[in-house]
C-alpha cells in the first residue's frame, strides 16, 4: 500500500502503460487486481484498453471520448479502445495525440491505466511530455513463453521509446519456485 501511494503521489493524473500479454491465461484478473488496489488507495482508475484482444472502440468515439467512457463503478471507469489510437496518429506516426484526448475526456481520473501491446505503447509513450516519469508495467505469467513475451516488450520499449524503467507484475503460485528467478532475470536486463 505504501508504494502504491509514493507511486501515484503526484498532481493531476498518472499515465501507466501496462504492456498487454497475450501468453497469459489471466491477464485480465491481474488488471482487475491492480485496479482494485488503486481503488483501496483511493484512486479513480480509468482503463483505456488498446489491446489485441480488447473489444472494438464504440463507433460515437470519433464524436468525442467521454461519451464512450463506461463507469463501472465509483472509482473505476473503461474505455474499449482497440485501434482508437490510430485515429490519432501524426506526421511522424506518433499516437501521443490519443493521451491528450483521453486526459480531456476523463478530468477526473487519479490514474489512466493504458493497456496495449508494446509496438502500440511505443507509439503512444515515444515522445511522451504528458508525465515525467512513465514506466511500463509489464505484465507476465511464470511459464517460459510469457516470460519471453515480457522481455521483448521491454527490449522493444527501450528501444523505440527510450523507456529503461519498468514495473513486474508477475502472476504465480505463492510457492512458485520460478517467480524469484524470473523476477532477478528481468532485474538484470
Amino acid at each position: 500500500a505504501h508504494g502504491l501511494r509514493r507511486l501515484f503521489a503526484q498532481a493531476g493524473p498518472r499515465l501507466v502503460p501496462v504492456v498487454s500479454n497475450p501468453q497469459m491465461a489471466f491477464g485480465g484478473v491481474l488488471l482487475e487486481r491492480l485496479c482494485s488496489a488503486l481503488a483501496e488507495q483511493g484512486a479513480r482508475t480509468l482503463v483505456v484498453d488498446a489491446a489485441e484482444a480488447a473489444p472494438a472502440a464504440d463507433e460515437l468515439a470519433v464524436m468525442g471520448l467521454a461519451e464512450c467512457i463506461e463507469p463501472l463503478s465509483p472509482e473505476l471507469s473503461y474505455l474499449a479502445a482497440r485501434t482508437l489510437p490510430l485515429r490519432y496518429a501524426d506526421t511522424h506516426g506518433s499516437t501521443a495525440p490519443f493521451l491528450q484526448a483521453v486526459l480531456d475526456a476523463a478530468p477526473q481520473a487519479d490514474v489512466v491505466l493504458v493497456h496495449a501491446g508494446a509496438s502500440d505503447l511505443s507509439r503512444l509513450f515515444a515522445r511522451q511530455t504528458l508525465a515525467t516519469q512513465v514506466r511500463p508495467l509489464l505484465l507476465a505469467a511464470d511459464h517460459p513463453s510469457s516470460v519471453t513475451h515480457a522481455y521483448a516488450a521491454m527490449k522493444l520499449l527501450a528501444l523505440r521509446s527510450r523507456l529503461m524503467v519498468f514495473q513486474l507484475l508477475l502472476g504465480a503460485a505463492p510457492g512458485s519456485p520460478r517467480a524469484p528467478r524470473i523476477a532477478a532475470q528481468l532485474a538484470r536486463c
